[in-house]
């Protein structure tokens, strides 16, 4: 299991009580097409993230856009209360058109990714990904 490392974005940060690290990026799989949009593809792709104080709502949540702002990675994992150490996230893209190397916002939160109150920002980095299909 690869992961791909992005130089200069380990530094933990830390918002509103839980520290995240954000290690990389590995890719998992790229459908051939996204119905029902011809010639868009639903991928996925693995982070790792390592926690460094452990998350209050014991939820994280990653997202980052790519290609663009209307398209988004997105995932969490629960169950993680008291955890502190490295776990593996899966990150889904329902409707992705084109696959290049971006330079995008990478952003952590502590709370499930379908709430609308409670989710706090942990951590928000500048990481190139990609490509990914």
């Amino acid at each position: 299991m690869l992961f791909v490392a992005c130089p200069g974005i380990t530094d933990p940060g830390g918002v509103a009580g839980g520290k995240v690290e954000y290690v990389g990026y590995r890719a998992v799989s790229c459908a051939a097409s996204a119905s029902p949009l011809p010639g868009f593809r639903t991928c996925s792709l693995i982070v790792a993230v390592t926690i460094t104080q452990a998350l209050s709502s014991g939820t994280v949540s990653v997202y980052f856009n790519y290609p663009n702002e209307g398209s988004f990675y997105q995932g969490e994992l629960t169950g993680l209360s008291g955890f502190t150490g490295t776990k593996e996230v899966t990150l889904k893209n329902g409707y992705v058109s084109s696959c290049p190397k971006v330079q995008t916002l990478v952003d952590i939160y502590d709370g499930p990714r379908t709430s609308q109150t409670g989710t706090r920002l942990l951590l928000s980095v500048s990481a190139l990904v990609g490509p990914l299909c």
